[in-house]
């Protein structure tokens, strides 16, 4: 089918499935998933009857994803918003439902059932060419398992984290050069990134001092004045041993928290990474490795979502008068990463704001951090 900006779903499920086993461990669960460009990305209910099994553990093509589990064998329905499915960031595209049970031979329930599965406002539906046989990947059927009997070390197939290598199929790298659910950085290297993280980072908007960032080396993150009045300098990061003499700020200075900006003198420490191990950290994004991270945000969709300022008609409640103009319409940039106040009329950057030259602030000055007095 292929979906509209308003396309919702409903299911009724009843099922018995393996319990937890233990506070943060399901082994079995079963969950909806839209499979699309060659992927299967599950989705979560937001009404009804809700997933309730989630973190790592699963078998086959559930692993890591949030799922039913446990036992209730009454039917019951569970909800799928527009937003929950993200149909707006799906519109137009063709994907197949995908409902899957993963399970292992350890604990068998009587099992998942589900019924009236009912999609609204799709634009067309075709016969799935998809075969009826269940296989841990529709692209690869081959599956792996442990054979050694060794806690945590499986003959390079899988990480097995302490189950004395149980029989738990792992779907098979496929070499698409996408991390996809049952995939990791052990088991699929040329799709699954890992690595060690570098740690501070200047121009992520922290002022990590910590590491030695300062409002001298890395002026985008750490406020501070090193021109006019003696009286009047300070400059984030910097310390008592620094030169030249500024006040002794590190983070202390309540202007290095205000204004937009943080600071920490926590040292950041670099973090080793694995694409495929359920956490989003060190270098993972939802660009390289969405498994983890989730699907980043869609530009040009109309809705702003998290790491977008604003897209197309949605503004965020911005106006040209909130971005220190007096009047006009405001628009956003074509790339979600800022508005576009070409419409606007008796323009000048607020407080904060950022700046190139004094004339664009209303204030006249355009402080050395490149941020309006």
């Amino acid at each position: 089918m292929r979906l509209t900006a308003t396309s919702t779903m409903e299911v009724f499920t009843n099922f018995d499935i393996e319990n937890q086993s233990s506070p943060t461990q399901w082994w079995d669960r079963a969950n909806v998933a839209f499979f699309e460009n060659g992927a299967r990305n599950s989705v979560d209910p937001d009404s009804g009857r809700p997933y309730n099994a989630s973190g790592s553990g699963a078998t086959c093509v559930t692993v890591g994803q949030n799922g039913w589990a446990a036992s209730q064998p009454t039917w019951a329905s569970s909800g799928f918003s527009a937003a929950a499915l993200n149909s707006a960031g799906r519109a137009g595209q063709t994907v197949q439902i995908d409902v899957a049970y993963g399970t292992d031979v350890s604990v068998v329930g009587d099992g998942f059932r589900f019924d009236r599965l009912t999609v609204t406002d799709f634009e067309e539906l075709v016969p799935d060419a998809q075969s009826d046989t269940c296989v841990c990947n529709p692209t690869e059927p081959t599956e792996v398992t442990c054979d050694d009997g060794v806690d945590n070390d499986c003959d390079g197939d899988i990480d097995c984290a302490d189950t004395d290598c149980a029989a738990l199929p792992i779907c098979q790298c496929d070499n698409d050069g996408v991390c996809e659910s049952g995939e990791d950085c052990i088991t699929c290297p040329n799709d699954c990134i890992s690595g060690t993280s570098s740690g501070a980072s200047c121009g992520n908007g922290i002022c990590e001092a910590g590491n030695g960032e300062t409002c001298v080396t890395c002026p985008g993150d750490c406020n501070g004045k090193v021109n006019g009045k003696p009286a009047n300098r300070f400059c984030c990061g910097l310390d008592s041993n620094e030169s030249p003499p500024y006040p002794p700020n590190g983070c202390g200075d309540n202007r290095c928290i205000t204004g937009g900006f943080q600071c920490t003198t926590t040292p950041v420490n670099p973090v080793d990474y694995c694409c495929g191990d359920t956490f989003c950290e060190g270098d993972e994004d939802s660009n390289n490795c969405a498994v983890d991270c989730g699907t980043g945000p869609v530009c040009g969709n109309d809705v702003k979502e998290t790491g977008e300022v604003c897209d197309g008609t949605d503004l965020d409640g911005q106006t040209c008068i909130s971005q220190g103009c007096t009047g006009g319409t405001l628009a956003c940039q074509t790339d979600c990463s800022g508005f576009d106040t070409s419409g606007c009329t008796g323009c000048c950057l607020p407080k904060n704001a950022s700046c190139t030259t004094g004339s664009q602030c209303c204030s006249g000055v355009c402080k050395n951090n490149g941020r309006c007095r």
